[in-house]
């Protein structure tokens, strides 16, 4: 599947279902590869980060995401990258819980799912996800997904 044209397609539905996310900068790299896996799977991951970095990146004055792609010896490496309201990297151990969330339901709505979800998706495809954050600042979510699959 030709992640380019998945990545702009979810933003597409994303901004339909919320058109306030029309007003965020999103950079989406142009040498994002052709990958294999699971279409729906994969889709439903990435739609899942996307949308949370566009979700925590609202409030400020111009939310910023981009999402940027690097070719390792064995894997494709994919990371989203918003300046929203981050996180304490000290919370991280709770970060791919279900139900587990870091910030007020009030605040952000969301099922705390999501990024178990993703975990989930990621491992399926024998690859790894993790997570950077500060608080106030943002958080960088990566993708790493095995290029034999």
């Amino acid at each position: 599947m030709d992640l380019s044209e998945m990545l702009v397609d979810i933003y597409g539905d994303l901004c339909h279902q919320y058109p306030e996310f029309k007003k965020a900068l999103v950079h989406i790299d142009e040498n994002l590869p052709i990958i294999k896996g699971d279409r729906s799977l994969l889709q439903q991951a990435i739609t899942n980060l996307l949308s949370n970095a566009l979700k925590y990146s609202a409030n400020k004055e111009i939310p910023t995401v981009s999402v940027t792609y690097e070719a390792l010896a064995n894997s494709h490496q994919i990371s989203i990258k918003d300046n929203g309201a981050g996180f304490d990297n000290k919370y991280i151990d709770k970060l791919f819980k279900i139900f587990q969330r870091l910030h007020d339901g009030n605040e952000f709505e969301g099922t705390g799912i999501g990024l178990a979800i993703v975990k989930q998706v990621i491992e399926a495809h024998n690859g790894n996800v993790t997570a950077s954050g500060k608080l106030g600042e943002g958080a960088t979510f990566t993708l790493e997904i095995p290029t034999n699959l």
